[in-house]
């Protein structure tokens, strides 16, 4: 289809130069026999050169001529916003950062400080020679000056876009896009009245001068291209791209700048000249009206769900217009859905510990493996726009009222910096909640997700298709989207979904139907993660009931009592809170909610003596209340597999030797801080928000007197190992699932290990020595008397509770036969696994180092 009547731009169908357009359609009634002649052409793209030699360089040469001429849209002369490309972009740029009153003033004070230390050193070290009289200062101050003004100068031309000429965006607007139409063959899609709306904004936005801007979610590389690619192909200014600076890439990182990438560090803590200029930068767009693009979850997205916020570049923003300093500006949450994403292979690479390959946008268009293979559609979806400073007085008109008593002091974000970081934090969520509400789950996710969430080896073809069909049914009902089906029936988009996955995909031919399994079940996770968001309430309440369900017995006796499943529900809900994103309301709320629609679904059915699966349920296999266990499984077993990796870290006999015996060794300890006081191992309470901003990891004076010795290990090292155990306990049936075994979940139960105050983390001292990990006193067990780790105290506790939830299966035991096993392999990687460089002892004083961030 085409594009609707309001765009810029009308791409025909009779020139062969339009006929490699990604296509840009929107969900529709099935198509008319001219709408199915159109997408044909326009799925055409530039053909293959093999097939056809002279028509391939044909078509390309058009195109290529269209693009040069900058004929239709191809001109991109009458787009929606600040103008952009003149000849002295960049230096007048440059010139006004550098000369700005905040660039200056940093520059002064910091001139002046260094200069005041350095002639201090000198008078310290020379007391007769040196001067300490003001000329000296001056002279010293002025030579800092103009050093730091050479390292400003150094530091803005590393940081600004090149927005010089327009030709480099034609030229990658018709290189690039030919590239995507060829990889994504079946185009890139858009919602007609999601593009309206977004023009209708950008177009009001423009007028006042204010910028949009677009927050995405982030799956792959080509993110970056795909959303300058729409923007330009839609007649809308091009965004200012917030880019890591590890993708600067040689040559690369030349012409994404030239498409207005802008290169950050990863990190600038302590510098306040870099942050100044960036800082600067930042609102010097927003006052300009020009539109800025970053990614909120800082990264990609190896598992294929949203990752936390990242607040660095949304703080920038927000505290501009909180300050008065920039008038408003207008935030796009953004959705990109694909079929295939490219570096899946290398994402779970990554996740199983291999080394991460350098950043190269080159490698990953370079293949022409890839270029050969047809990886279907793209989903470009807009969250309804909004105004960032009506937010901002809706929160403040919001929280002002809920403060009790009425006295006390209103929601103020502008003076009160604890109520800014509250309103940060609330905008980054909605954010990440808006670009869930907008993706769209597509149908490679439907069979990824169908696949994996079956019970047995693998799925007949009948059962698949009547899976999907079911799957995207609960997606609807549950206020999600699916990809548009143009009115082709459920096994037809089945077979382009599994020819899209191709090796994810196993078959088993030769029988009575074709029989599919997961030939890499860690890499088609990648695309069941996309869609756990919708079913989240329902999949920890079925993962709670789990634990009295698999005891077995007669159905009265696996009845659930709701106090008992609330607290269940409230456990899970704080041990995976870094995982996912919550409705709001409190746990009580939901609960109700999501018990009333497992009901009305005949999954579950609910009375005065508590919850149990209906006879409906029972009937059919439980098939549809162990899709929503089986979609959780893996993250309990991620937390599961993090608990019983702290055993790693308990000091060994031999580590202590030198100092103290194993009998001798203080047990019992007690932390102080109200998270571990309210850490209970048989309900397992955890803290509230307040309580988790209590200092953790203090030891009480009483009965301690520094005698403790405790192991620090090296992060990396230790994550190392745990990836080791793990694949250990997975091959010997102690796990069930292999993508459990990734590095992003085991870092979030690390975190949520640190906020009990379990783990402590030394941060990073010097250039040499990372990050170190330790087990607090208080949660080491004992050791039998010829020193095996015994499976009793306060982490076993949690070991155990966790492992209540976890599937039980032919091909795994259970928690109390394994215990022995586990915890010998877990302490054979504490006295084999860390590098002696790495661990070092240390006294209990040092333990109050204050928390890093795993």
């Amino acid at each position: 289809m085409s594009p609707p009547d309001h765009s810029p731009t009308h791409p025909g169908v009779s020139s062969p130069s339009d006929a490699n357009d990604p296509t840009l359609t929107g969900p529709s009634p099935p198509a008319t026999e001219n709408e199915e002649k159109m997408e044909m052409v326009l799925q055409r793209n530039l053909g293959s050169f093999r097939a056809d030699p002279l028509g391939f360089v044909y078509r390309l040469t058009s195109e290529g001529v269209a693009f040069h001429r900058g004929s239709g849209w191809r001109s991109y002369e009458d787009y929606v916003g600040t103008r952009l490309f003149h000849p002295r972009y960049t230096e007048e740029m440059r010139d006004h950062l550098l000369r700005s009153d905040k660039v200056q003033a940093c520059i002064r004070k910091l001139a002046q400080h260094q200069a005041a230390q350095i002639l201090v050193a000198r008078a310290e070290k020379n007391p007769i020679k040196a001067s300490l009289s003001v000329k000296a200062e001056m002279r010293q101050r002025r030579q800092m000056e103009k050093e730091l003004d050479l390292l400003a100068r150094r530091i803005i031309g590393k940081l600004i876009a090149n927005l010089n000429s327009i030709r480099p965006i034609k030229l990658m607007a018709f290189g690039l896009g030919n590239i995507l139409a060829r990889l994504y063959h079946e185009g890139i899609t858009i919602h007609h009245a999601e593009y309206a709306e977004l023009r209708k904004q950008a177009v009001r936005a423009a007028a006042r001068g204010q910028s949009l801007i677009v927050v995405p979610s982030h799956r792959s590389h080509i993110d970056y291209l795909l959303i300058s690619i729409v923007f330009y192909r839609l007649g809308l200014a091009l965004p200012h791209i917030a880019a890591g600076d590890n993708i600067n890439f040689p040559i690369a990182g030349t012409i994404l700048r030239k498409g207005g990438a802008f290169y950050i560090r990863r990190s600038w803590s302590g510098d306040s000249l870099y942050n100044d200029i960036v800082t600067e930068y930042v609102e010097t767009l927003l006052k300009r009206g020009h539109n800025i693009e970053f990614f909120i979850e800082g990264t990609r997205s190896r598992t294929g769900k949203l990752l936390n916020p990242r607040f660095g570049l949304l703080k920038m923003i927000l505290d501009s217009v909180v300050s008065g300093r920039v008038d408003d500006c207008i935030i796009v949450p953004m959705s990109l859905g694909y079929d295939r994403v490219i570096e899946t292979a290398s994402y779970v690479d990554e996740l199983l510990g291999k080394p991460k390959e350098k950043e190269s946008l080159w490698r990953l268009f370079s293949s022409s493996h890839h270029l050969q293979l047809k990886w279907g559609r793209v989903d470009v979806r807009f969250a309804k726009p909004y105004s960032l400073k009506e937010y901002i007085q809706g929160q403040m008109d919001l929280r002002s009222a809920s403060n009790s008593p009425p006295s006390s002091s209103p929601f103020d974000p502008k003076d009160d910096g604890e109520d800014r970081r509250v309103l940060l934090r609330s905008l980054g969520y909605r954010i990440l909640s808006d670009i869930n509400s907008a993706s769209v789950v597509m149908p490679t996710a439907l069979v990824g997700t169908a696949i994996l969430t079956i019970r047995g080896r693998g799925v007949g073809r009948r059962e698949l298709i009547r899976r999907v069909e079911w799957l995207r049914r609960e997606v609807f009902l549950h206020g999600g989207r699916v990809a548009h089906f143009a009115g082709k029936p459920v096994d037809e988009i089945v077979d382009r979904a599994l020819k899209v996955l191709r090796e994810l995909v196993g078959v088993r031919k030769a029988l009575l139907e074709p029989v599919y399994y997961a030939a890499s079940s860690t890499e088609l996770s990648y695309y069941r993660n996309q869609v756990i968001h919708l079913f989240i309430s329902e999949s920890i309440v079925s993962v709670a009931m789990y634990a009295r369900i698999k005891v077995g017995g007669a159905w009265e006796d696996q009845k659930i009592p709701q106090d008992d499943l609330i607290q269940s529900i409230s456990f899970l809900s704080q041990l995976l809170k870094g995982e996912f994103i919550y409705n709001p309301g409190g746990v009580d709320v939901n609960v109700s909610h999501t018990l009333r629609s497992l009901e009305d679904a005949e999954i579950i059915q609910v009375d005065d003596k508590g919850v149990e699966l209906s006879p409906r349920e029972r009937a059919i296999g439980r098939e549809n209340y162990d899709f929503y266990c089986f979609l959780l499984w893996p993250f309990i077993e991620s937390y599961w597999l993090a608990a019983v990796s702290l055993f790693s870290l308990v000091p060994s006999a031999s580590s202590l030797a030198a100092t103290q015996s194993v009998e001798a060794m203080p047990m019992g300890i007690h932390l102080s801080g109200k998270a571990w006081e309210s850490f209970d191992p048989k309900g397992f309470r955890v803290p509230s928000e307040d309580e988790e901003r209590t200092q953790t990891g203090e030891e009480e004076e009483e009965g301690n007197n520094g005698e403790e010795m405790v192991v620090w290990v090296d992060e990396k090292a230790f994550m190392d190992q745990v990836l080791i155990l793990g694949k250990t306990l997975y091959y010997q049936g102690d796990l069930s699932y292999l993508e459990s075994i990734n590095k992003e979940t085991l870092k979030n139960a690390y975190n949520w290990f640190k906020t009990m105050g379990m783990l402590m983390v030394k941060p990073k001292t010097g250039n040499k020595e990372g990050p170190a990990v330790a087990i607090h006193p208080a949660c080491v067990p004992e050791r039998h008397q010829y020193g095996a780790l015994l499976p009793q105290g306060q982490l076993w506790s949690l070991v155990d509770r966790i492992g209540q939830f976890r599937r039980e299966g032919k091909n795994r035991r259970d928690n109390a036969t394994v215990s022995t096993r586990v915890l010998a392999l877990a302490d054979l990687v504490g006295t084999r696994g860390w590098n002696p460089d790495a661990s070092k002892l240390s006294k209990a004083a040092d333990q109050a180092s204050p928390p890093a961030k795993l």
